[in-house]
């Protein structure tokens, strides 16, 4: 039996999605990992892109293939991408570790722009900033 390309396309995404969050998010809490997926989620659909496309952009989130994501970030990627919760992000499009990046640079990314915070969940900031 041949697997439909749509339900094809959706297992490469939720996976593409779960490694995406292990990578970035995965000694966050399970709420912490939802919004980390919601952002690449948010993102897609701002920018009318798919979830692939946009998870693979080339340095945007990283994917590191050497982990496996856990059950509870499999969970987390399937609730944001199946919507059961609301966005905890309000429709951000970035998010960063704040304190980790001041203490390996000492400063923020010059994209980061305080005004534009939309939640803070665990470690990670999330912003709306758009034009990307």
């Amino acid at each position: 039996m041949q697997v439909p390309w749509e339900a094809e396309m959706t297992c490469i995404a939720l996976a593409l999605l779960a490694l995406m969050v292990q990578t970035e998010a995965g000694s966050e809490t399970y709420e912490g990992k939802v919004a980390v997926a919601y952002v690449a989620i948010n993102r897609a659909e701002m920018s009318g892109r798919s979830l692939q496309s946009v998870l693979t952009q080339f340095r945007q989130f990283k994917l590191d293939t050497r982990l496996a994501p856990s059950e509870e970030t499999l969970a987390a990627a399937r609730t944001a991408f199946y919507r059961r919760v609301p966005d905890p992000t309000h429709g951000a499009d970035h998010f960063l570790n704040v304190p980790l990046e001041r203490s390996r640079t000492g400063t923020v990314p010059q994209w980061y722009d305080e005004r534009y915070v939309t939640a803070t969940v665990g470690v990670h900031t999330f912003l709306k900033l758009g034009g990307f």
